[in-house]
């Protein structure tokens, strides 16, 4: 009983330095000039198809309401959306793909959403559907509105060593479901691992991952 006892204060504790350094960088990028919703930016950016540059109000496919940009990159960006079937928040990826001209590419991403959503895990980002907007191909995903562990070590001089301890349990927690699932990853990195303001991990973007 003491060493359960002791096992819950320690996970305790470093719940409690993980949320405190979230919660601290999301107050950072609210004061400063980025948003907490573009905190999560990892790419510079590139010049894209215009079909991509969706506006706030936008409405897409007659069910997602475009709120605001994410992420802008060299291969997608991604929107923080509406949906209007479900009412609730999702993340749409709109990627640099003419779905009636590279044949190859749309297998890929239809590869990534197959082998994503096979996982379903509280540490690992749910991808929900494919879809298609005059040509351009993307895919819907659950929206956590938190930062990137890229983001969190870029604006703390140091991280606590209980902090960082549990994020590599809940990093590693993730990739146990994705195992026995037979996926692999491929692209662990600080800039794929979003985080929460209660301290939980998650492990995002399957775009590289192969099969067991």
């Amino acid at each position: 009983m003491a060493d359960l006892a002791k096992y819950q204060s320690d996970n305790a504790a470093e719940q409690a330095l993980l949320t405190a350094a979230v919660t601290s960088s999301l107050s950072k990028s609210v004061s400063g000039s980025s948003t907490p919703d573009l905190a999560i930016t990892q790419a510079g950016n590139l010049t894209l198809d215009p079909r991509l540059q969706l506006a706030p109000g936008t409405v897409l496919v007659e069910r997602y309401d475009i709120l605001s940009e994410l992420v802008s990159g060299g291969m997608a960006k991604v929107y923080k959306a509406r949906d209007r079937q479900l009412d609730e928040g999702a993340a749409l990826k709109m990627l640099k793909v003419d779905a009636r001209k590279d044949g190859a590419a749309l297998e890929a991403i239809k590869n990534e959403i197959r082998l994503a959503r096979k996982i379903t895990h509280r540490n690992v980002l749910r991808t929900y559907d494919y879809g298609d907007a005059n040509g351009m191909p993307f895919i819907s995903m659950e929206y956590v509105a938190g930062v990137t562990l890229h983001y969190l070590l870029q604006n703390r001089s140091r991280l606590p060593y209980a902090a960082g301890l549990r994020i590599m349990r809940q990093i590693c927690a993730g990739l146990q479901v994705a195992h026995s699932e037979g996926v692999l990853h491929l692209d662990i990195k600080p800039g794929n691992v979003m985080l929460e303001p209660t301290g939980n991990a998650k492990l995002m973007d399957f775009g590289i991952a192969g099969s067991i």
